[in-house]
């Protein structure tokens, strides 16, 4: 029962960090055209992120 438990935790962390891992990776491909198109807009996100 201690071991079935310990395995649902570890997979739950697994997909949790897939996930993390995934919406970082869209986070960067959705800034990075943004940079050469309008630099204000991403010294404005910067300021805002601070």
């Amino acid at each position: 029962m201690g071991m079935v438990m310990f395995g649902d935790l570890v997979l739950g962390f697994s997909l949790f960090g897939g996930l993390v891992c995934m919406v970082e990776v869209c986070l960067a491909l959705n800034r990075e055209p943004d940079d050469p198109v309008s630099p204000a807009r991403s010294v404005g996100s910067d300021i805002h992120s601070q």
